[in-house]
């Protein structure tokens, strides 16, 4: 017999409870307790019962009698547990028997408790409300997921959006840039060209900032395996800020030791980027001295390594305000430096090093940070590399007959820099004098032989370079030996008609090795380098690509500056293409020519880049569908994808690159389809009509020739007229799930007849009822009856074409 109550605890959980027993004197008793205490209850005295009472309004928790004629619980169970919409529904088994074998299959089946009679009140109470309030969390802890989810959508989606408006216009910034490097310029013109490009680069990377620090803490940045050239990416990064550093008297160096690979593998944008963020960072705390980058192998490793897989360490090292021992750790730290004060001067996110670390860490290494108040810090990272296959020589270039042995007097008042210029000159087999100011130069210049060639710097501490050079010429009444002066663009600038008349050669600072090389050898064997050292980045495009890859090009772009360089860059290679602004307008030119390459972009107004290549892909065959390259400003890995899936053959990234655009041409020109004769072309190409896609019509005729008949009679007799008119009717009784099953199958009529406008209106009715949305929804009933009227009229026009024939 059952306990009574004894008390009456209020419960704050209101809930539905399905009570399932086949004894009524049990109902009554579990149904007026839980009444009283407030949840709403229902009764069921079988296991039919239960599953119909389950499935009309599934209740937020089931009492569940095992021992039942007709379906026991446990089978009633297995039932609610193997359908979606009950599976998560808690069971709490009730039964007489107090037997583990039933207890531990109730549990392994599903149930969340188990209750034995006799009832107590207060144990039936308090397992039902815990299992309520287990449940109640549960929801709460979905939701809040789901919330989450929705947020990082909606942030990835805004992130995307806002990638896509800015990185739009700096794509034509950047490519007219690229397409500025391919007219004459002098060599300042190239030096300011190059750095307008680099800025823009830059530009890009910040950009990219906060879309990082969004996939990196959410796990979605991966990084590239490509070949990268460790000094060129030095090189690139000091260049950008050559001129902060000039502005600010700094002396701005760098050092690649002899036995680093020149060719690793790995991600070149990502390791631009932590060198960019750690030598901006160096320049902008130091206010006097010198900024220096240091790359070497890590010889204090414990793990063997071997020139394949060498360890690397790179450096930055500055004599800026450094950092006190108590703030070293909020470095790493997101949005935070090291106090206030030097946030408010010198600015920043307080994300860059925060970045880095991360990005440090995807490549298996580990970034660190030495400093002294006042003195200056050194921050350093260490990688796991693997060096390129067939790229064995070492990053300098190598010692040549010209050089060896040839006497150089290397004239600078820096140590640090005239030290690593003094090792790279010796490493090329030359004999290397230091001296450290102008005086100690005209006292050597008196005293000793002649050297071969004179390196001087601009900025001794007693006299500048070129006052030096004119001093040393009139000792010798006009008498040259050879000189290279280094100097920096803004003292270039200020000086260029004396600086030529007087050197043979000068170099801006920082100054590059390779630079170096090429002037020593011109001067001292009285040859050019063969790769002038102002030239070597520039993209080699062919002015005669069209001549050897003949081309039909169709170019799908709604940014009109976009279309203009992309037009430029393939008339450069000698192609002329045709241009459109969105999908359809691509689709429309398909059926009128033929195309072998479409460069599609793929946020574009009215039809995407990625719904016009479905239809493409679906429309024409394999053999006859151009290639289609896909052209998009969004930063996200995963959108590579999303192209490939939808049918593109291949991917391009904006800002758009000539070599990209080159590349593209030529690995395709092999697969695409040949261009057909006058004789077959009408077979290949669709016929054009305003409202009816032909090649719809010719699939249905492949399957019977009279298919396409019936089914327009079918259409326009029946199966659109009644369509419209219940549309208009749940329009006039504001009935949005009718207006919305309406116009989703009449979009779907549509589409089998080839009316892809008809569909595409359908669809942003249908859409509208999905969203319970009447605005401006007679406009859209209206553009829809003359839609129709229209393909109406083509309909009978086309079958009775035929039927003449």
């Amino acid at each position: 017999m059952n306990n009574q109550p004894t008390s009456q605890p209020t419960s704050t959980l209101k809930a539905d409870i399905l009570i399932v027993d086949d004894t009524p004197e049990n109902l009554r008793f579990l149904s007026t307790m839980l009444a009283e205490q407030g949840y709403e209850v229902r009764k069921a005295l079988n296991g039919p019962m239960a599953l119909a009472t389950v499935q009309a309004d599934p209740p937020d928790l089931i009492l569940l009698d095992i021992k039942m004629p007709q379906m026991n619980g446990f089978e009633v169970c297995e039932r609610l547990k193997s359908v979606d919409i009950t599976r998560d529904i808690p069971v709490i088994f009730l039964s007489a028997l107090d037997d583990v074998l039933d207890k531990v299959k109730a549990f392994n089946i599903g149930g969340v408790d188990y209750i034995t009679k006799p009832f107590q009140f207060e144990e039936v109470l308090a397992r039902v409300e815990n299992q309520l309030s287990i449940r109640r969390l549960q929801k709460q802890l979905t939701q809040q997921k789901e919330a989450a989810e929705k947020a990082a959508q909606a942030k990835s989606d805004f992130l995307a959006m806002m990638s896509h408006e800015i990185r739009t216009p700096l794509n034509g910034v950047l490519g007219m840039t690229q397409l500025l490097a391919e007219t004459e310029l002098n060599r300042e013109q190239q030096k300011f060209l190059k750095i307008i490009e680099m800025s823009g680069e830059t530009l890009l990377a910040v950009i990219n900032d906060i879309l990082d620090f969004s996939k990196i803490e959410s796990g979605q940045l991966e990084l590239e395996h490509r070949p990268i050239n460790i000094r060129d990416c030095i090189e690139n990064v000091c260049d950008l800020l050559s001129l902060k550093a000039q502005e600010k008297k700094l002396e701005l160096f760098y050092q690649v030791a002899p036995d680093v690979p020149i060719m690793i593998m790995g991600d070149v944008t990502r390791l631009h980027q932590i060198l960019m963020n750690l030598l901006s960072n160096a320049v902008k705390f130091t206010e006097q001295g010198e900024v220096f980058v240091e790359v070497k192998v890590q010889s204090d490793s414990s793990e063997a390594q071997s020139p394949e897989f060498p360890n690397l360490t790179f450096a930055v090292k500055d004599t800026g305000i450094g950092i006190p021992q108590d703030k070293l750790n909020r470095l790493f730290k997101p949005f935070s430096q090291v106090d206030s004060a030097t946030s408010r001067k010198y600015g920043g996110t307080g994300l860059g090093l925060v970045i880095c670390d991360r990005l440090v860490k995807l490549m298996y290494g580990s970034i660190g940070v030495e400093s002294q108040e006042n003195q200056g810090s050194t921050f350093f990272f260490k990688i796991k590399t693997q060096a390129v296959p067939g790229h064995p020589e070492p990053s300098l270039n190598p010692a040549v007959p010209e050089l060896i042995n040839r006497r150089v007097w290397l004239v600078n008042s820096h140590p640090t820099t005239a030290a690593i210029l003094g090792q790279q000159c010796q490493y090329w087999g030359l004999q290397v004098e230091m001296i450290a100011t102008g005086a100690d130069l005209l006292f050597k210049w008196q005293n000793s032989d002649r050297p071969d060639v004179m390196i001087l710097d601009m900025q001794l501490t007693d006299m500048d370079g070129l006052t030096l050079a004119s001093q040393i010429y009139a000792y010798d009444g006009g008498k040259r030996v050879p000189l290279i002066l280094l100097t920096t663009l803004l003292h270039h600038e200020e000086n260029s008609e004396a600086i030529a008349a007087i050197f043979n050669s000068y170099l801006l600072k920082p100054v590059k090795p390779a630079q170096l090389f090429d002037s020593l050898l011109s001067i001292l064997s009285n040859i050019q380098a063969s790769t002038p050292a102002n030239q070597r980045h520039k993209a080699k495009l062919n002015p005669r690509l069209a001549e050897h890859i003949p081309l039909q090009i169709l170019i799908v772009e709604d940014s009109v500056i976009n279309q203009e360089l992309l037009l430029t860059i393939l008339q450069k290679m000698g192609y002329i293409a045709d241009v459109v602004d969105n999908g359809l307008a691509a689709i429309e030119a398909l059926e009128k020519h033929f195309y072998q390459i479409i460069f599609m972009d793929v946020q574009m107004p009215g039809m995407d880049g990625l719904t016009a290549t479905r239809y493409i892909v679906s429309h024409w065959p394999k053999k006859q569908r151009p290639k289609i390259i896909a052209m998009t400003a969004s930063a996200f890995q995963e959108d590579k994808q999303n192209c490939l899936d939808a049918g593109m053959d291949d991917y391009i990234s904006k800002p758009i690159r000539i070599e990209q655009v080159q590349q593209m041409l030529q690995k395709w020109a092999k697969n695409i389809p040949a261009i057909p004769s006058a004789v077959t072309e009408p077979s290949l190409v669709p016929e054009v009509t305003s409202l009816i896609d032909r090649s719809v019509i010719a699939e249905l005729e492949e399957l019977n020739p009279s298919l396409p008949q019936k089914m327009a009679k079918r259409f326009l007799e029946d199966d659109a007229p009644n369509a419209i008119a219940q549309l208009k009717q749940a329009v006039a009784e504001q009935n949005a799930s009718a207006m919305r099953k309406c116009a989703h199958s009449l979009k779907g009529s549509s589409a089998l007849m080839g009316a892809k406008a008809l569909s595409e209106l359908c669809l942003q009715i249908e859409i509208k009822g999905k969203a319970d949305d009447f605005q401006n929804i007679e406009e859209l009933l209206a553009e829809l009856d003359n839609q129709y009227q229209q393909l109406e009229q083509e309909l009978i026009q086309m079958f009775a074409m035929e039927s003449e024939n």
